[in-house]
């Protein structure tokens, strides 16, 4: 192979090639291109930035870049590129402070979404906390927004960019939205999971823990599910003697559940529709108004007694009936005896 140089210096006849006519390296003002087969391919312009696949830099706010890689289409312009926002290292860097961006990009229409690695907290000396931010643009917005980040403690944050606010793993920020939902598709069986929770451990004793919940910023347990034999799991609450101050008796109930009203009924349609048995919150509430709460829209819930309680509350009521007519049936007998 020989080295050909051609005053020419087009991209049909690059300045400097090996041979081939029309592939080699094409110098402009302050640039240097590749050309392969007679179209250009790669180019270093007169900022430093490498163009790969496009022959001019994105438009738009880059210049607040010192580095620039960008990735592109020439048929249609779509493409992306990489910005790097400090090109040394940085011993000083503030919280947020943007290190490097990948943006997915139509010259046209503008940036469509990013993922963006930004400083996670104040660097210094062997100390360079960092994120990811991943950030999608909302239908008529032009610019893109965080959607999900990936803490320095490797922490997922969707929807959200703070722990405290809304938790590790929060799908929306809205008041009254879950904040992490599985979601099973239309084509998923009905044996099928929309979510599973897997344990290395062959152990199946309420030891083993499955879920816990609490409240107060992680600092108040509520309860947990547990195993509880085989093929068993069941809801556990913290019941040991030393979580416990003023201990007393509970007062007699036989009347309180006998002004209990067990029922069966049909839920509405817009609740998913279906036969129930359960109880009324309302009248549940003037027995045991603990029990009692309100979701999102104010309509009453109520917690810790359903379908299998309302059963066994029924069949006591029934006992009880039962055991006063036989007394009084005694009674009556006693009476006539005397």
């Amino acid at each position: 192979m020989s080295i050909r140089i051609d005053g020419t210096n087009t991209t049909a006849n690059p300045g400097i090639t090996g041979g081939d006519a029309d592939t080699g390296l094409q110098f402009g003002t302050d640039e240097v291109s590749i050309v392969t087969g007679g179209t250009e391919r790669a180019k270093v312009d007169s900022s430093g930035r490498l163009l790969v696949g496009t022959s001019s830099a994105l438009t738009g706010s880059l210049s607040q870049f010192s580095k620039l890689v960008s990735l592109g289409n020439s048929l249609n312009t779509q493409g992306a590129y990489v910005s790097f926002g400090y090109g040394q290292a940085a011993t000083s860097l503030s919280s947020g402070a943007d290190i490097a961006t990948i943006n997915f990009t139509d010259n046209v229409a503008g940036q469509f979404a990013s993922i963006r690695c930004d400083a996670d907290g104040t660097t210094g000396s062997g100390d360079y906390p960092g994120r990811l931010v991943f950030s999608t643009t909302a239908d008529g917005a032009s610019t893109p927004t965080e959607r999900m980040r990936i803490d320095s403690s490797g922490r997922l944050l969707a929807g959200t960019s703070s722990l405290a606010a809304l938790g590790t793993v929060n799908a929306y920020s809205n008041s009254g939205i879950p904040g992490l939902r599985a979601v099973g598709g239309s084509s998923m069986g009905l044996g099928s999971a929309a979510m599973a929770v897997d344990k290395h451990a062959n152990v199946s004793t309420t030891s083993q823990v499955f879920m816990v919940f609490t409240v107060n910023q992680q600092a108040t347990g509520c309860g947990r599910i547990n195993a509880n034999g085989p093929s068993q799991a069941a809801f556990g609450t913290f019941s040991d003697r030393r979580l416990k101050e003023n201990i007393v008796d509970m007062p007699p109930q036989l009347e309180n559940i006998c002004r209990l009203r067990p029922i069966e009924f049909d839920y509405i349609e817009s609740e998913g529709g279906g036969h129930q048995t359960s109880f009324i919150a309302q009248e549940f509430e003037e027995v045991y108004p603990d029990a009692i709460g309100e979701r999102e829209d104010g309509m009453k819930t109520l917690t810790g007694w359903g379908k299998t309680e309302a059963i066994l509350v029924k069949a006591f009521q029934e006992a009880v009936e039962k055991i006063n007519a036989l007394e009084a049936r005694l009674s009556a007998l006693e009476g006539g005896a005397s």
